[in-house]
C-alpha cells in the first residue's frame, strides 16, 4: 500500500496505524476480529503484527509457490504466538513479462481471464486449499472473482474493457465457469471442517 501511495513507510508507522485503527474498530464493533499481514516480501511487517495484542488473526497473500518456505515460517511464528492464520488473498501468477516502467499492480492484472489458464486456476484453488488444510489455516480467499463468470480468448486482462463487459454479460445471463464449479466443490468438500 505504501508503494501505491508513493510513500516510504516504516514498520513503526504501520504499527501506529494498526493500533489506532483497531481502537476505532473495537469501539464501534467489539466483536470484529482485527487482522493484518501481507506477502512473503513483507515479513518484517508481519513479524511486527504478530507481536501486537490488537492483532487477533494474521493474514497471508499467496501469489506464487516460490515463497511457500517463507509463508511456512510466517505461519509457525503466528501459531507460536497463539494467533490463527488465513490466506486473505491468493491467485496464480499472471504469467506475464512486465514491460519496462510497468507497475507491479498493472502487471498483476494481466492474463487473469485468459481461457488458456482456466484449468490451472481450478488446480490453483485445489492446491491452495490443500496447503491451508495441511497448515490448519482458517480459510482461503481467491482474489479474482471475474474468472468465476467468464474467460476470454486472448489476454483476459482485468483492465481490458472488452473482457470486463464479457464478465458482466456472463453474470447477467447466469453463466458460470469451470473455476466457479471447482470453488463450489472445494467449499462442499470442506464444509465439515471446524471453523
Amino acid at each position: 500500500m505504501a508503494a501505491r501511495m508513493g510513500e516510504k513507510v516504516k514498520v513503526s508507522d504501520w504499527i501506529q496505524f494498526v493500533r489506532k485503527t483497531a481502537k476505532v474498530v473495537k469501539e464501534n464493533s467489539p466483536t470484529t476480529r482485527i487482522g493484518a499481514g501481507g506477502l512473503a516480501s513483507e515479513r518484517k511487517y508481519f513479524d511486527a503484527f504478530v507481536r501486537l495484542p490488537e492483532i487477533e488473526v494474521l493474514t497471508i497473500d499467496i501469489y506464487s509457490v516460490r515463497e511457500l518456505k517463507v509463508y511456512n515460517q510466517m505461519i509457525r511464528v503466528a501459531k507460536a504466538a497463539g494467533k490463527p492464520v488465513y490466506i486473505e488473498e491468493t491467485w496464480r501468477p499472471p504469467y506475464f513479462k512486465p514491460q519496462p516502467g510497468m507497475t507491479p499492480d498493472a502487471a498483476s492484472l494481466k492474463n487473469i481471464g485468459n481461457r488458456e489458464f482456466q484449468e490451472l486456476d481450478s488446480r490453483w484453488l485445489r492446491v491452495m486449499t490443500g496447503y491451508a488444510q495441511a497448515n490448519r489455516l482458517e480459510a482461503i480467499t481467491p482474489v479474482w472473482m471475474f474468472t468465476l463468470f467468464s474467460y476470454a480468448d486472448g489476454n483476459g486482462d482485468l483492465d481490458d474493457p472488452t473482457y470486463n463487459r464479457s464478465v458482466v454479460e456472463a453474470i447477467m445471463h447466469g453463466e458460470r465457469t469451470a473455476t466457479f464449479r471447482t470453488l463450489q466443490e472445494v467449499i462442499r468438500e470442506n464444509k465439515h471442517l471446524r471453523r
